[in-house]
Formats: C-alpha cells, structure tokens, sequence
C-alpha cells in the first residue's frame, strides 16, 4: 500500500486514498475493493471520512469532508452499488478543522475539539446541517453515546507504542467502542509520512486497526 493514505479505520476495513482513487483493504486478508472513481479531489488535504458499514454490506455509505474554502464545507458521499459521488455543501465558517468522525442512527456526525460546532449529514433526507455540541448534565438527559478522546488518553497510547515524548503520532480516526462508557472517537491527524512539525518534532504516522479476517470473491465490486 506504497503512497496511500488512510481516511479512515472501522470494522477490519481501511479506507485507503491513492492518486486519486479511493478503495478499502483489509490488512489480513488483502481483500480489497475499488470505490467508482475517480474522486472528486486529486490530492488529500485534511479530509475527514466516515462509513456506516462494511464496505461488503447493502448498507455501506462513504462520506469524506473538507473545507476547500474559508467559508465553505464540501461532502462528498457514495452508497453501495452507486457509479458516482454526489456533492453537498454548507456555507459555514464552523467548525474551522474537522478532527472527529461518527456514524450512528442513520447520519454523520462531524466535530472539531476547539468549538461546540458540529455537523450533521443525514444518509436518507441528504442534507448537511450545522449544530451545536450539548454536553450531558445528568443521566436522563438524551443523547448520542460517543464521548471525545482525552489528551491523556493520546499520551498513553503514545507510551504504550514505544515512543519518546517528543514525537508526533499522525493517525486516520475511529470510533472505539466502550461497554463501560460511550464509544471513543479518535480524531484525525493527517500529516506527511516521515515529515517534521514547525518545532522540529518528528512524525510518524498510524493507523486504527480492529482484527477482522475479511474475504471476498475475486469479482466483488462497489
């Protein structure tokens, strides 16, 4: 998987980008099958992606979004069995970076960690909407159970894969599921293999991934 670069981990698929086509792999089986391309972006520059279900299920939705101006979101989404990626936009300027992605309950869910702004994608209605993150108060309030990940949690992670202090873990998100608690998102932070931060640091970049032997037949498509 020379040059490509992971949007996103969920259910023992990777979904990988690569000059200009996006696809989904599975590291233990090297299962692998071609989203209908090409993408509607050449190059990957902080995008966020999402998908509802394995890519080998009817149910399987794709969505990456980014900010290709100051003031403007852009969404590009897929459904199994589609031959193209239809476009949707919300004319924001919030949230400034997207780092955290979500399915859950039929929509997409997009935050950042330096505001309360969110964004919504509805899979059935289509339609890309701005919110508001309301923190729960007590137990009975109504909610969606997905928590941010603590910076503490970041550190640990870094400890428990051997590296110094000093580097930078960059690392497609995820959602780790918690039967204790709501499940963990992971944010995004995608960042050049082997680059260097402004302060010197080095980088070395990552991927989630949960342990699924997933086969399929040499003739499987999207």
């Amino acid at each position: 998987m020379n040059g490509a670069t992971c949007l996103a981990s969920s259910l023992g698929w990777l979904l990988l980008f690569r000059e200009g086509s996006m696809f989904f792999f599975c590291p233990l089986s090297g299962a692998k099958i071609d989203l209908p391309g090409p993408f509607p972006h050449t190059a990957i520059n902080d995008h966020v992606a999402v998908f509802s279900a394995p890519p080998t299920s009817k149910d399987c939705v794709v969505a990456v979004v980014s900010r290709t101006e100051t003031e403007t979101l852009e969404l590009h989404m897929i459904e199994r069995g589609a031959t193209a990626w239809t476009e949707h936009k919300l004319a924001s300027m919030v949230p400034t970076k997207i780092q955290y992605a979500a399915h859950y309950n039929g929509g997409f869910y997009f935050f950042d960690n330096k505001s309360d702004s969110m964004v919504y994608m509805s899979i059935e209605q289509r339609e890309l909407r701005l919110g508001k993150v309301r923190y729960m108060k007590s137990a009975k309030d109504k909610s969606i159970p997905l928590r941010f990940r603590t910076n503490s949690e970041k550190e640990n992670m870094k400890k428990r894969l051997g590296l110094e202090d000093g580097v930078q873990v960059s690392i497609c998100g995820t959602v780790v599921s918690c039967e204790s608690s709501a499940d963990k998102m992971v944010p995004y932070e995608n960042t050049g293999v082997g680059a260097d931060d402004a302060e010197g640091r080095q980088i070395v970049k990552a991927a989630w991934f949960q342990p699924r032997f997933h086969r399929v037949s040499q003739n499987q498509s999207w």
